[in-house]
């Protein structure tokens, strides 16, 4: 085979090489379990799945105090298997009520893909946004115990989100779980396979 045909199935074997760094997102699925890591807890509260950790940075209360103001606001989980917000001394609710907001950050870049709702009704909408305006509030309801799509939208490590709850009809609501996708270092993958193909290709010639 001559150096020319070498040099296209080089070509081929490379970009063959970084498709398949680029396309090795891997999902991740926060999942809320009755008694598990975000049942009655506070501030501070971390889950960690697939070695990307979540963790509660702040809860507001339905009457707009934050647990971070010294209230005993916390999350909940139901036997449902369903996150809601009870705020302590302000309501009889574990539910997500109106007003009500869940704030939490990531430690590792992530792309937010789908979360489910549930106790879902018409006029019943969560609103996701970032409290650093990374990226336009995504509204997701009515829908409920299917997965709704977040958009692949990227979040900064760090950055601290928000999911609020609101109601036309004075429902409440919980969330059953959260699905990001991260993505391994792709360039590194891709480069490390071209380098490999550069080797090969080089040690052809010399032959």
């Amino acid at each position: 085979m001559n150096k020319v045909r070498w040099k296209k199935r080089a070509a081929v074997l490379a970009v063959a090489v970084f498709s398949v760094g680029a396309a090795q997102a891997t999902p991740i699925i926060y999942e809320f379990v009755n008694n598990g890591e975000f049942d009655g807890t506070g501030i501070g509260t971390t889950m960690t799945r697939s070695n990307v950790t979540i963790s509660t940075v702040d809860i507001v209360g339905i009457d707009g105090s934050r647990a971070s103001e010294g209230t005993n606001h916390v999350t909940s989980i139901n036997s449902n298997g369903s996150l809601g917000i009870n705020s302590v001394g302000t309501d009889s609710s574990t539910n997500f009520e109106e007003l009500e907001a869940w704030e939490f950050q990531f430690d590792t870049d992530v792309y937010l893909t789908s979360i489910e709702l549930n106790s879902m009704a018409d006029g019943n909408y969560f609103y996701i946004s970032s409290l650093d305006a990374e990226f336009d509030t995504i509204t997701v309801g009515p829908e409920e115990d299917v997965a709704l799509s977040l958009g692949s939208t990227f979040v900064t490590a760090g950055k601290t989100l928000q999911i609020s709850f609101s109601s036309t009809t004075g429902d409440t609501s919980r969330i059953t779980n959260l699905v990001v996708d991260t993505i391994p270092e792709p360039a590194s993958i891709g480069l490390l396979g071209a380098c490999a193909v550069g080797a090969f290709v080089i040690r052809r010639f010399r032959m």
